[in-house]
């Protein structure tokens, strides 16, 4: 991954986590272990009406509904250069495929924003400048 897109990554997601007055302050070193994850749909002419077609937890405390929906928003239906980062393919879940129906994926970066609360895995919009998806982690003060 080239520099310039882990710095945009890092400083996206310490920006959103400290949307949250009440989250733990972090800082843009804490944030690494990028990758690529795609999650499978089935798919159709409209995109907003895709249903996802897996059944892995992939954030803690995201429903898969809610990830659904944001991955519509803010997944690439094309693979994108890993830049030698990890590619995570979450499994299709055959039954949840329609008969007549096509499986396609949407792409999202994913990091791993490291706090003395654990770890926080999010999801990002590959574009600059994109959304962030995850659970904040909140101070206890």
């Amino acid at each position: 991954m080239e520099p310039e897109r882990r710095d945009e990554w890092a400083a996206r997601v310490v920006a959103w986590h400290h949307r949250d007055p009440l989250a733990l302050r972090v800082t843009p070193q804490q944030v690494g272990e990028f990758g690529w994850v795609d999650l499978p749909f089935a798919g159709g002419a409209r995109r907003s009406r895709w249903c996802p077609v897996f059944t892995e937890k992939v954030l803690e405390n995201v429903s898969a509904r809610r990830l659904a929906a944001w991955a519509r928003r803010h997944g690439q239906e094309s693979r994108p250069e890993a830049d030698g980062l990890p590619l995570h393919q979450v499994a299709i879940d055959r039954a949840r495929v329609p008969e007549d129906g096509v499986a396609v994926v949407l792409w999202l970066g994913q990091a791993t924003l490291q706090t003395p609360a654990g770890p926080v895995q999010v999801l990002l919009d590959s574009r600059p400048g994109g959304a962030v998806l995850g659970q904040r982690r909140r101070s206890k003060r």
